[in-house]
């Protein structure tokens, strides 16, 4: 071999050597993101959280590792997110827009609660919702990553008396986790209020709320089941859960990990969407919950559905303009979204 031949296959075998223990280093070093979630370990939507983690984790060989700290352990509160990710004080977080309502009304038009008559009408119009919920977060220097249809088909209500219709629930207090279905249900004859779902199970323990509107999963997974004897599934459950990355944090990565980190996210994306079809987990909370003495009565009626959803969509017209500006052409974009949905077209 020439000597130019033995330099040039030194350097090769050194710079071979120099990458492969730069991976190494990259994997014993990685770069650490925080993850805030509200949800506890025992939930399922933790789960669901912690494949996105253990996905990203994967797609970048362990050259970026997603620390979650369940519970709100970080100590930020869901309503300061926005603003804690666009500041960059939290790397990636748990993203509900109905949370937000304080710094970004805008967000809390896209799903509105109560205006959906069926599962179905709710799933065509995730792609609309996806695209503009993207458009908003990015205002806020945040990149969706991944957004999915809750796994429970239905809300229920549920308490120590039976509620199995808008009748049944006049003259009590019942929980509820957005203004858009306090303002609903108001006009329909029903006081309702806001409880965070972590003080849901104290609220529920001490009769501050005759009721509550939950997943059913809740009967269970917040131990519901202790205090609520009956539950009626109300109408379906058009809530859009997902994570957002701080456009700091994914823009501060090498140009290979950040493309790492969008494929990883629109696998996971991908994957959740297709198991939200069916509403297996549902039926298996059901279960456990009657097995546990809590007794499924009568769903609410088609009529009592109907007028739910013509109230809610004239609530969310009215919170839009109350709003204003970009509130307006959100709710109004999806509004007509839906419309088509209802059309077949």
């Amino acid at each position: 071999m020439s000597k130019i031949k033995t330099i040039f296959s030194a350097v090769g075998i050194l710079a071979a050597t120099s990458f492969s223990a730069s991976a190494v280093h990259a994997a014993d070093n990685p770069i650490v993101w925080r993850m805030h979630t509200p949800h506890t370990e025992g939930r399922m939507v933790y789960g669901m959280e912690k494949d996105w983690a253990d996905m990203v984790m994967a797609g970048t060989n362990n050259r970026i590792k997603v620390q979650m700290y369940p519970g709100g352990a970080l100590g930020f509160k869901d309503a300061d997110i926005l603003g804690a990710m666009k500041n960059g004080l939290v790397e990636t977080s748990y993203v509900y827009g109905g949370y937000y309502s304080r710094d970004e009304p805008a967000l809390g038009m896209i799903l509105a609660q109560m205006v959906f008559n069926s599962r179905e009408e709710f799933l065509k119009t995730m792609p609309a919702a996806f695209e503009q919920y993207g458009k908003l977060y990015a205002d806020w220097g945040i990149q969706l990553a991944s957004l999915w249809p809750t796994l429970t088909c239905n809300v229920a209500t549920m308490g120590k008396e039976p509620y199995p219709s808008l009748k049944s629930l006049q003259g009590k207090k019942i929980r509820v986790w957005e203004a858009q279905q306090v303002d609903t249900l108001k006009q329909l004859g029903v006081s309702a209020v806001v409880i965070p779902q972590n003080d849901l199970y104290l609220a529920m323990k001490t009769g501050v709320v005759d009721g509550a509107v939950h997943f059913p999963e809740a009967l269970k997974e917040l131990s519901l089941h202790e205090d609520a004897k009956y539950f009626s599934l109300m109408q379906p459950a058009p809530v859009a859960q997902g994570i957002g990355i701080s456009k700091k944090a994914l823009q501060s990565l090498p140009v290979d990990l950040q493309k790492a980190v969008q494929e990883a996210s629109a696998k996971h994306r991908e994957k959740w969407l297709s198991k939200t079809q069916e509403c297996q987990s549902e039926k298996e909370d059901i279960e456990w919950a009657t097995g546990k003495g809590v007794k499924k009565i009568p769903d609410f009626s088609a009529e009592d559905r109907q007028r739910i959803s013509d109230v809610a969509v004239k609530v969310w017209r009215a919170r839009a303009a109350r709003v204003g500006g970009k509130a307006v052409e959100y709710q109004q974009i999806m509004e007509k979204e839906l419309m088509k949905v209802r059309a077949g077209s």
